[in-house]
């Protein structure tokens, strides 16, 4: 149910409800309670939708972040942050942050701090070892195309899940499985990360989206590489 439908709801059960207080309160006193009672439950009602619409139309827009308002779906302007008016119930808002988000793929992400941690991603080296990397994405949206991003992706998270993570589960996939297993287990991942920013930086960008750094936390190996690597 649309805003203007619940606000309608709501705003005939504050009217009945007046009209049959008056009328349970007063009917032994006047001839005409019925009428007063539907009269005032008018009243109330006009009120009640009056005040849910002044409060609707308020939008406050928090420091970072910017706010696209779209009707029936489609893009009409943004808010920058402060207090601003909208058409009540008719146009909503949908909020996209402009700080440092933070994406992160680990070993345990429900115990992450990321903005949207997820689980490792699994990929082969260039010798056909099996090896689960760990990273940690740093981006920022560009505010002045926020209304480009709700039409192209959707919400910040709907975004998220379509460029940030996709691209940089694909990109780091096949961006190790270039490199040998001994190249990657000494923890000097510098020409990787290299690598996977470039074309990480190429594919934010065309969406909007400002990459601010990419680094691999770590690489895990399975037990039995590791001990023939050491050897």
């Amino acid at each position: 149910m649309d805003q203007l439908g619940v606000a309608v709801i709501i705003s005939l059960i504050g009217g009945f409800a007046m009209g049959g207080l008056v009328y349970v309160t007063t009917k032994k006193s006047f001839s005409s309670t019925p009428r007063r009672a539907v009269v005032m439950g008018i009243i109330v009602f006009i009120l009640v939708l009056a005040a849910q619409a002044s409060i609707d139309s308020a939008v406050q827009v928090q420091a970072g972040t910017v706010a696209v308002v779209k009707q029936f779906e489609r893009v009409i302007t943004t808010f920058e942050p402060g207090l601003n008016f909208k058409m009540p119930f008719v146009q909503e808002v949908v909020v996209y942050r402009t700080q440092e988000i933070i994406y992160e793929a680990s070993a345990d992400p429900h115990n992450s701090n990321a903005d949207y941690p997820d689980s490792g991603v699994d990929t082969a080296t260039a010798d056909g070892q099996q090896i689960r990397a760990h990273l940690t994405i740093r981006f920022r949206i560009d505010g002045q195309q926020v209304d480009l991003i709700l039409t192209n992706l959707g919400t910040e998270r709907e975004m998220v899940v379509k460029v940030v993570k996709a691209n940089a589960r694909v990109r780091v996939r096949n961006g190790l499985r270039r490199f040998q297993s001994a190249d990657l287990y000494n923890g000097d991942w510098t020409a990787a990360e290299a690598a996977i920013t470039e074309v990480l930086r190429a594919d934010f960008a065309r969406e909007s989206i400002e990459l601010l750094s990419f680094e691999i936390n770590s690489i895990q190996f399975a037990e039995d590489v590791e001990n023939a690597i050491k050897e």
